[in-house]
């Protein structure tokens, strides 16, 4: 018999595959960052490709969410330990972070932990913990007396609690976990004014990426074991623990922060490299790193203008009924009526007004 999460999965899978108007009305700003950050890192990426990527991306989401709920999975979760470590709550002597990102089923490690009887500290700041806290406890006491059966403990800790570090480091001493998102760079640049980050290279760019767990890490002596959770066919869950870092080798905490996220950051590429669609963060990555990149206009030869929407350098979005023309290499939006946005959409460029035209085309809005 067909569970309620098959038969919502068939539901979406059918609504990704016949979207209506208003759902992509409802995507289409987030559909423009998608595009806009997957150039960027992907520059050499057939832009064809960038519905049905953000069609998965979409359905990955979803997954995400379908996977928390349907704890059976673990049962078959195949589990790939290149750790050097026993990962059993007693080989573990030392302090330990599972460093993992928002890519796959990224909420299945602290359940995988769970079951293998850790006591597991999760941090998160600000309105995250809000948001979280409640939602994560009340997941794991539900499912403590069902599977668990175990001496396992969940905690949710604030990075901006008073006395934060101590609570942690005594928690981790006696005998907790710590898991943490390494992508987890809530905020932008102007609003942490790049204080507590480091700029590194990210596939074809760069990004600035939060230093704390490195820190973190350093302060407290704590091995980092990173791990990614990814979906393969049919769905089928694959748990990868990586080769674990040491702080013990490193005195400077500028280069050991550095060399970590280095490190980390180069098994997420590897993971981009075969499967972008299964990271949560495409439509915020453009948050990370400075958007004042400006592309010069090119001068249009008059004889060879084909009268197309420059879809290679723009996209079209609406938000709150309002309407854009979006330039994917600046991140600049551009306001628009909605005659005009619903004339570049369905590509009727000939019947756009003439000086409404002549300032598309200096713009390369059309080509």
């Amino acid at each position: 018999m067909e569970s309620n999460i098959e038969k919502v999965k068939k539901e979406l899978k059918q609504r990704l595959l016949y979207p209506s108007k208003q759902d992509i009305n409802y995507t289409s700003y987030s559909y423009t960052l998608f595009q806009a950050n997957m150039q960027r890192f992907f520059p050499k990426l057939d832009i064809t490709h960038f519905e049905e990527l953000y069609k998965q991306f979409i359905y990955s989401q979803h997954l995400v969410v379908f996977d928390q709920h349907d704890l059976k999975k673990l049962d078959t979760l195949s589990i790939v330990n290149n750790s050097s470590l026993a990962l059993l709550p007693s080989h573990l002597k030392e302090p330990t972070i599972f460093a993992t990102f928002h890519y796959g089923s990224y909420r299945v490690i602290n359940f995988y932990l769970l079951k293998q009887g850790f006591k597991v500290v999760l941090i998160t700041d600000g309105p995250a913990y809000i948001k979280q806290k409640e939602k994560c406890e009340k997941l794991f006491f539900k499912y403590k007396d069902e599977i668990l059966k175990n001496n396992s403990e969940f905690i949710i800790l604030n990075v901006k609690e008073p006395a934060f570090i101590f609570k942690l480091k005594r928690l981790l001493l006696n005998g907790y976990v710590l898991v943490v998102y390494i992508d987890g760079n809530a905020g932008s640049l102007k609003e942490k004014n790049n204080n507590g980050r480091v700029e590194i290279d990210f596939l074809n760019s760069k990004i600035n990426v939060k230093t704390g767990i490195p820190i973190i890490s350093l302060l407290l002596k704590a091995f980092i074991i990173p791990v990614v959770t990814c979906w393969g066919e049919d769905e089928q869950l694959e748990m990868t623990f990586y080769k674990s870092i040491s702080p013990n080798n490193y005195s400077d905490s500028k280069l050991y922060a550095k060399d970590t996220l280095l490190k980390l950051y180069s098994i997420l590429e590897e993971k981009l490299l075969t499967n972008p669609a299964q990271w949560e963060c495409w439509t915020y990555i453009n948050k990370w790193f400075e958007r004042d990149f400006h592309l010069p206009y090119e001068e249009i030869d008059r004889k060879k203008i084909q009268y197309k929407f420059n879809n290679k350098r723009y996209s079209l979005f609406s938000l709150k009924e309002n309407y854009y023309f979006f330039d994917k290499f600046s991140y600049r939006a551009f306001p628009i009526n909605e005659n005009l946005h619903n004339l570049l959409k369905e590509e009727k460029i000939k019947k756009i007004e003439s000086s409404i035209l002549e300032n598309l085309l200096s713009k390369n809005v059309i080509i």
